[in-house]
């Protein structure tokens, strides 16, 4: 199990491994020097990741908010199945992003966009997220 104390300190290697990215840049080589990546899979969980998160938002929003911010005495008796249908919109959202979050990111902003939910501190990422997230690290930093 990987907690929020070990990525943090696997962090510390993220500038010693852009250093060379970054040389690279500097001296002509450009971010074209970074082996191009094949975007089909990452695209494809991204769309799924949105899709995913708008329909549990647009449900939360506007059919479960209404009904839980009423007294419970005056909720109606589908209340039950609105929260579980709120259950089962999260839990394809969470489906969603464990699953792009295993899928190799392809660029910089990709990776960026991994880091950003390893570090949210919204849960504990026991898939091997972080390690493929280092492993994204190596191969778009050129050490892999």
């Amino acid at each position: 199990m990987t907690n929020r104390r070990q990525i943090i300190a696997g962090l510390a290697i993220v500038p010693a491994l852009a250093a060379p990215a970054l040389a690279g840049t500097v001296i002509g080589m450009g971010a074209s020097s970074i082996p191009a990546m094949d975007r089909t899979a990452w695209d494809s969980g991204m769309l799924t990741y949105a899709r995913s998160l708008a329909a549990y938002q647009r449900f939360e929003r506007e059919t479960y908010r209404p009904l839980a911010d009423k007294p419970t005495a005056t909720r109606p008796s589908s209340f039950g199945a609105v929260s579980k249908e709120l259950d089962r919109l999260c839990a394809a959202w969470c489906d969603a992003e464990a699953a792009q979050m295993c899928t190799p990111a392809p660029d910089a902003s990709a990776f960026i966009w991994k880091l950003e939910r390893l570090l949210d501190g919204e849960g504990e990422w026991t898939n091997g997220a972080a390690e493929i997230a280092l492993a994204d690290a190596r191969r778009l930093f050129g050490e892999g």
